[in-house]
């Protein structure tokens, strides 16, 4: 009965397709997040490396956001095991967090900490602090779920590390602005010697991290998104 469908990735227009929605009645538009509240920081804020325990000159892994079921974390808690002078941050919360904290515990892992969400005020400071963003995505969930962090860590203007499926939104997104580097599930020497280039290379890093904030801009902030639904609506207005 719709004249037209929404939905928030290229993978979850194909799956609309085979489950019987015309391919003519869906409009794709990204989630969004606000390049003016999230912006690229040219400084690490003091103030939240403290907060996190982060000493200068160490490499922070950020996962900011919701810890939920349709993540995977072991890989990257394989990899952070293995590199005891990385730290990674979880900020946020969800019925993963508590999983998690039971493995940093049971094996000891002083060089993963778990924080509650940040204020809205301070997201763009929180996201900034990090030498790498991780978005993670189980395969099973590729085309019913997007993750949304994807769009606020672009904005934020630093490298980002996905683990999931290379068929996945993520993985494709990732690739066309060349802002990070996608492995699948397990790849954990993978990471690592990713990790270990970025740690060497703060040209690369840094230029992967422009990249990010460059293609967000173009593609997935939050006037862009508007115009889109607005564009929507009036093409069902009109008709």
């Amino acid at each position: 009965l719709s004249d037209k469908v929404i939905v928030i990735s290229e993978k979850m227009a194909e799956y609309a397709v085979n489950i019987g929605v015309k391919r003519n009645k869906i409009v794709i538009i990204h989630n969004w997040a606000d390049g003016n509240l999230i912006k690229r920081e040219g400084q690490k804020d003091r103030v939240f490396l403290d907060r996190y325990g982060i000493k200068e000159g160490d490499f922070l892994i950020l996962y900011s956001g919701n810890m939920g079921l349709a993540h995977e974390f072991d890989t990257i808690l394989e990899v952070v095991s293995r590199l005891s002078d990385v730290f990674l941050v979880f900020v946020g919360d969800g019925p993963k967090k508590e999983y998690v904290n039971k493995i940093v515990k049971k094996r000891t892992l002083t060089n993963v900490k778990l924080y509650p969400y940040v204020e809205k005020k301070d997201l763009s400071t929180s996201l900034s602090i990090t030498d790498l963003h991780l978005i993670t995505q189980i395969p099973s969930v590729v085309g019913l779920n997007m993750p949304s962090k994807l769009y606020g860590c672009m904005a934020s203007g630093r490298p980002i590390c996905f683990i999931g499926s290379k068929d996945s939104d993520v993985s494709s997104i990732i690739k066309k602005a060349d802002c990070g580097r996608c492995f699948e599930i397990g790849d954990v020497g993978g990471i690592i010697n990713f990790i270990n280039e970025l740690r060497s290379n703060a040209t690369e890093k840094d230029r992967l991290g422009i990249n990010a904030r460059e293609f967000f801009l173009k593609n997935y902030d939050k006037e862009i998104a508007i115009k889109k639904y607005f564009d929507v609506l009036m093409s069902v207005y009109d008709n």
